[in-house]
């Protein structure tokens, strides 16, 4: 008779277990993990940076600043699913932070636009060359 009840409970806390919200949310979002880096910086230009990255137009997180010769990670999770997906470079310059773009007066436009159906957690590399632009892979 206790096995069996025994055996009952364990059937019972697995399942409520696998209904808790922190297991159906996993079930829903995906890992994106980004890493970048920057090429060819000039002299007396290694600004502080961060990445901001926005899932449909909104902003679902922002790395750590760090200067721009430190290679970075950052890793935000993002709904399962079709989405617009854009990493864009921040620039700390004059006590400001400011979209690294040629409107503001930088060589190259540093921002990525991807659109994928993230099933899985996803990896983005992005190179950002400041004498011939920015290149990614999505794997």
């Amino acid at each position: 008779m206790k096995s069996k009840l025994l055996f009952f409970l364990m059937v019972v806390a697995a399942v409520s277990i696998q209904w808790t919200p922190a297991v159906k949310e996993s079930n829903k979002s995906v890992s994106l993990k980004i890493d970048y880096k920057f090429l060819n910086i000039e002299e007396g230009y290694d600004h502080l940076n961060k990445i901001v990255v926005s899932v449909d137009g909104e902003e679902v997180g922002a790395s750590k600043e760090q200067v721009q010769s430190k290679p970075g990670k950052f890793t935000v999770k993002i709904p399962k699913g079709k989405h617009e997906i854009t990493v864009m470079f921040m620039a700390y310059y004059e006590g400001v932070w400011e979209e690294h773009t040629i409107e503001n007066d930088y060589s190259y436009d540093c921002f990525v636009e991807i659109s994928e159906d993230f099933k899985r957690s996803t990896k983005l590399s992005i190179v950002v060359d400041l004498d011939s632009g920015v290149t990614y892979e999505v794997k």
